[in-house]
């Protein structure tokens, strides 16, 4: 029971960091060879963390299904992997799903991009400059 604790929480904690990794792994080669479609897709953060997401998932449900090898040569499924990376996905989407909306208000009411003039603007963002001349 101890291992299966074990498996659970390590692929909890590392699971979001690795799905991060391993998700623009998965693009990078997409993203050479194809830039020109890629780059008209708009893909944010958060399809690169699902792609890896997939990615974890093919191997956990494999640790699943098949197991993993013992000492004597037998196999043993691992149910706590699968079950620490579902648990880490969810919390990962309600998280998002949760701080995107505020996140995203934060910025529209930013202006946008820092240093790129805004309608109406002179460009000069900070109270104290105004225009020169």
């Amino acid at each position: 029971m101890g291992e299966f604790f074990g498996d659970f929480f390590s692929f909890l904690i590392f699971s979001p960091a690795l799905a991060a990794v391993f998700g623009v792994g998965v693009w990078l080669l997409p993203a050479v060879l194809l830039r020109n479609q890629v780059r008209r897709l708009r893909l944010r953060f958060f399809h690169f963390f699902v792609s890896g997401y997939v990615f974890i998932a093919i191997m956990t449900i494999y640790l699943l299904i098949v197991g993993s090898t013992n000492e004597d040569g037998g196999r043993t499924r691992q149910a706590g992997p699968f079950l620490g990376m579902l648990t880490s996905l969810v919390l990962a989407w309600l998280v998002q799903r949760k701080l995107g909306p505020r996140l995203a208000a934060r910025r529209r009411a930013a202006g946008g991009q820092p240093g790129v003039p805004r309608p109406g603007g002179s460009g000069y963002h900070h109270p104290g400059y105004g225009h020169p001349g």
